[in-house]
């Protein structure tokens, strides 16, 4: 069974870009919080870059296995997700 690299990727683009708008407005609100909320929010922001990596790498999927791939974007994804649940939480 071929899997659809165009709609993975398309599908964790999404998911990435959704997280993006909730994290810009949590951006916001954290300024504002204590300084553990800050290096929270740094901590999430690399892992959003790690993600859109991961994401990136659907295209080069000759590279590596596309299943580590997409299962190592998840993986970030719901971290990012998970910590902006925390920040949300905290204030």
């Amino acid at each position: 069974m071929a899997i659809d690299t165009n709609k993975m990727k398309s599908a964790l683009q999404a998911e990435l870009d959704t997280l993006r708008q909730l994290g810009g407005d949590l951006k916001v609100q954290a300024a504002l919080a204590r300084d553990e909320l800050r290096d929270e929010w740094n901590r999430l922001e690399r892992r959003l870059e790690l993600a859109q990596e991961e994401i990136n790498r659907v295209s080069e999927h000759a590279k590596a296995p596309l299943h580590d791939i997409e299962t190592a974007a998840r993986k970030l994804l719901e971290e990012v997700k998970n910590g902006f649940d925390r920040i949300r939480k905290v204030q």
